[in-house]
C-alpha cells in the first residue's frame, strides 16, 4: 500500500512537466480532454466531415503551441473559437473547412493569445462565417486569407494587435 501511494505521488508530481501532441482523425470519437498538457493539436484531412457541430472551440490550452486543420476536414462547423491559449504560436487552417451554410452566427473568433505570431486559413474555409473576430494578440504580425473566405461576413474586428505588419490576401 505504501508502494503504491509513493507511486501515485510521483506519478502527480510529474503531470505538470507532461506534454503531448494529439492527432485527431476520422476514427477519433472525441478531442480528449488533456488540455492541460496538449501542445499541439492536428486535425487530419476529411476528419470529421460527418459531424453537425456548430462550433469546434478550444478554450484554455495552457501549453498549446501549434493548432492545424488539413483539408476537408470540420466542414460541418461554422465556427472556430480559441481563447486563452498563452503560448500558442501558430493556427492553420487548410482549404475547404468550416463550411457550414445557413447559420448567422458562423465565425472566426480568435481571442487572447499573447504569443500567436502567425494565422493561414485556405481557399474557401469559412465562407459562411458572419464575424471575424481578433483580439488581444500583441505577437500577431502575419495573416493570410483568400476571397473565398469571409464571403458573408458583416463583422470584422480587429483590436489589440500591438506587432500586426502582413496580410496577404493571394
Amino acid at each position: 500500500m505504501e508502494g503504491e501511494c509513493a507511486l501515485i505521488d510521483a506519478i502527480y508530481m510529474l503531470l505538470p512537466a507532461l506534454e503531448f501532441n494529439m492527432t485527431v482523425n476520422s476514427n477519433t470519437p472525441t478531442l480528449p480532454v488533456m488540455k492541460k498538457y496538449c501542445v499541439r493539436i492536428h486535425i487530419q484531412s476529411n476528419c470529421g466531415s460527418k459531424s453537425s457541430d456548430f462550433s469546434f472551440t478550444l478554450d484554455g490550452f495552457p501549453k498549446l503551441k501549434s493548432f492545424s486543420v488539413e483539408s476537408n476536414s470540420l466542414k460541418q462547423c461554422a465556427s472556430l473559437i480559441i481563447r486563452d491559449s498563452p503560448l500558442l504560436k501558430s493556427v492553420k487552417v487548410d482549404s475547404n473547412c468550416f463550411m457550414k451554410a445557413g447559420s448567422s452566427l458562423g465565425a472566426l473568433e480568435i481571442t487572447a493569445c499573447p504569443a500567436l505570431a502567425i494565422i493561414s486559413i485556405g481557399e474557401n474555409s469559412f465562407n459562411h462565417a458572419t464575424n471575424v473576430i481578433l483580439h488581444t494578440l500583441p505577437s500577431l504580425v502575419f495573416f493570410e486569407f483568400y476571397a473565398s473566405n469571409f464571403v458573408d461576413a458583416s463583422y470584422f474586428s480587429l483590436w489589440q494587435l500591438d506587432r500586426f505588419e502582413t496580410l496577404v490576401i493571394p
